[in-house]
């Protein structure tokens, strides 16, 4: 009884909510993270291969008529998920029936978190193979775990490295990047650009993938929270905390200007406050950076929050992005 402890709880969860979208995923928690149990139940995240992606595919057995899985449905789905070798999957299904359970007749959400509690499902893999799918979660080497729900790093997903055991970052590539010969040369080229150079600074750009026609980016793990969201949280920084973290961000800087490289949107926004305190310049963009037209009358989302920190010459049609520009926006931040 112990087990299934706040099942009524995830069954109250999912009531009349539409399957396809999930809650907040802390940023920088650990794979192992334990959550309450009522949160385990709530709406059913998107796997990588759906909309979120940019993708055109819709996601595979989604929608909010979807048939409530068993946990006869959730022991297949678990075994066509590759999550676990099938050898210790049989170990768990056997240890979850000598606890005294019926592994086919328990609800599948009770089911479900008493895998969660042992570390063997994380919460958003737990989302997928209830809402019917099994998966995908593996994109060549690299095995989904958590999707980050909101924040400066909100719609990618935390993956692990299946050899190494190293926790990284994937951000899917859209529509426009991933369909387009052309933008997906571009990108590769400037993705190896960006790669070859690291330092403690800068957030590493380990690598752009293309698996099975799934194309992303594969990035350092950050702990913490964009500059910009602290700010936020706290309001104005004491002076020797804000010159300390535009320092630090003016190294990570100058060495992209020694590398003969340009960020082109250096702005609290992509300026990472490490827990360690450290500060990191974010590079999680597949495209060289573009001068914003902010000579046009309408303008984007993105440009209207780049205006602040853009040199003044850059309102000039045909001007390129230099290391002065960079100097100008952390003079700003």
């Amino acid at each position: 009884a112990g087990a299934f402890s706040g099942v009524a709880a995830l069954d109250a969860g999912t009531h009349g909510r539409e399957v396809g979208t999930a809650g907040p995923v802390a940023v920088g928690a650990t794979e192992g993270t334990r959550r309450e149990p009522q949160e385990l139940g709530r709406d059913v995240a998107q796997a990588p291969a759906a909309r979120d992606l940019g993708v055109e595919a819709q996601p595979r057995g989604v929608s909010s008529t979807a048939m409530p899985v068993t946990s006869a449905d959730l022991w297949k789905l678990l075994r066509q998920s590759r999550l676990l070798p099938t050898q210790r999957l049989d170990q768990v299904r056997k240890a979850f029936a000598d606890a005294g359970n019926q592994p086919d007749q328990v609800p599948a959400k009770a089911l479900a978190q008493w895998l969660h509690q042992r570390q063997m499902l994380t919460q958003y893999q737990a989302r997928v193979l209830l809402s019917g799918r099994a998966g995908p979660f593996h994109y060549g080497e690299y095995q989904i775990r958590e999707r980050i729900q909101s924040g400066r790093l909100g719609r990618l997903f935390v993956a692990v490295h299946t050899t190494s055991r190293y926790s990284v970052l994937l951000k899917f590539a859209g529509a426009r990047i991933a369909q387009d010969p052309r933008q997906w040369n571009t990108a590769r080229q400037h993705v190896h650009a960006v790669s070859s150079s690291m330092h403690d600074q800068l957030q590493h750009v380990f690598a752009l993938e293309d698996q099975g026609g799934h194309r992303f980016l594969v990035l350092e793990r950050l702990a913490g929270k964009s500059l910009g969201e602290h700010l936020q949280s706290v309001g104005k920084m004491s002076v020797s905390d804000a010159c300390r973290a535009v320092r630090l961000a003016s190294i990570g800087v100058s060495h992209l200007h020694a590398q003969r490289q340009v960020h082109g949107d250096i702005r609290p926004h992509n300026l990472w406050l490490e827990s360690s305190n450290n500060i990191k310049v974010m590079r999680d963009r597949f495209l060289p950076p573009l001068v914003p037209a902010i000579w046009q009358s309408t303008l984007s989302e993105t440009e209207l929050a780049q205006v602040d920190y853009l040199a003044p010459e850059l309102g000039h049609p045909g001007t390129s992005l230099v290391p002065t520009t960079h100097i100008y926006s952390l003079g700003c931040t």
